[in-house]
């Protein structure tokens, strides 16, 4: 008896320190991936620079700034919260463009996040079916 007690106690300790360092990996990234990200593409003739702030309180702001082949640009700013389940960069969408959303749908992007160090994320961008990196860059910055 006392034999399985002290073998419990170990999986449990062990099951303990697992998760314990689990959160610290989940808390470090989090920590990296707080500041000031600015991501450019062209697609299509297209340009886009967007400006990605995400906060140590949890929220987010995305600007952007998207111009066409004929020289025409539009603005568009997006704001939320976010989170870092361990895996996923998850963004909650509550307003566009200054105004908040209304009615019960639900806005989320979820992306799985690649790498992140402290000048350079990448995530899995499904929405655009490939692989994007975000620059580190200082607070402020336009798109």
């Amino acid at each position: 008896m006392t034999r399985a007690l002290f073998i419990f106690f170990l999986i449990l300790l062990f099951m303990t320190g697992c998760e314990n360092a689990d959160s610290l990996r989940i808390e470090e990234t989090r920590t990296k991936l707080v500041g000031t990200w600015l991501r450019e593409d062209n697609v299509e003739g297209e340009q886009a620079r967007r400006v990605l702030s995400l906060g140590a309180d949890g929220k987010f702001v995305d600007r952007i700034l998207v111009t066409s082949q004929n020289g025409r640009s539009e603005h568009r700013e997006y704001a939320g919260e976010w989170s870092f389940d361990g895996t996923n960069l998850k963004r909650r969408f509550l307003q566009e463009n200054g105004r908040q959303y209304s009615g019960g749908g639900m806005r989320y992007a979820t992306f799985a996040l690649v790498s992140v160090s402290s000048s350079e994320f990448v995530v899995n961008d499904n929405l655009v079916g490939r692989m994007v990196s975000y620059r580190k860059t200082a607070e402020g910055t336009q798109p």
